[in-house]
């Protein structure tokens, strides 16, 4: 376990049921530097306080079911900055089946939530820039279906987006 922990880039946690951090594996200089989380302390006390008690719940959820689940939330470093978390947890029973302690498995997607962000931004841009066009402008999918269009082109049809996307010709105007 523990050659697999220390070369593991993703961030491994083993905590004791009432949330004191037992373990960290060296990733977690990676995201926090030279000040990772205390070994033996408070596993909630780096995560951004709009997402402790969230967090909070699903571990204790965690414990008292024996099965984890896939969340993301914010750690909240030294330094002020924040950077974003996928994480899982999963039990490890005692010889009586009890849950004794809670391996949590993360990683930090903040690059990937910063990247989401960027391409939503231009697409409301390109959106934004599109509807301003006085010309009708629409794209289908392969099978002819309305993925999106203008303001021009929902004037022209006289309908509004909601019903055009989704829709080919034929269920705008059936034949008959």
């Amino acid at each position: 376990f523990r050659t697999i922990a220390e070369n593991a880039s993703d961030l491994i946690a083993m905590l004791e049921v009432d949330g004191t951090r037992v373990y960290n594996n060296p990733a977690y200089r990676q995201v926090f530097g030279d000040s990772p989380p205390a070994q033996d302390g408070d596993s909630f006390a780096e995560i951004h306080p709009d997402d402790r008690e969230r967090i909070r719940a699903i571990f204790d959820k965690t414990v008292a079911t024996g099965y984890g689940e896939r969340t993301e939330f914010r750690f909240l470093l030294p330094d002020g900055s924040v950077r974003h978390i996928e994480s899982e947890g999963s039990v490890i029973r005692d010889a009586r089946g009890r849950v004794s302690k809670v391996v949590v498995v993360s990683r930090d997607i903040t690059q990937r939530m910063q990247a989401q962000r960027r391409i939503s931004d231009q697409l409301h841009f390109l959106t934004q820039l599109v509807d301003a066009i006085p010309t009708p402008v629409f794209y289908k999918d392969v099978a002819g279906k309305y993925l999106g269009c203008n303001r021009a082109f929902e004037e022209v049809l006289g309908r509004p987006r909601e019903k055009i996307i989704g829709r080919g010709i034929e269920e705008l105007f059936p034949p008959q």
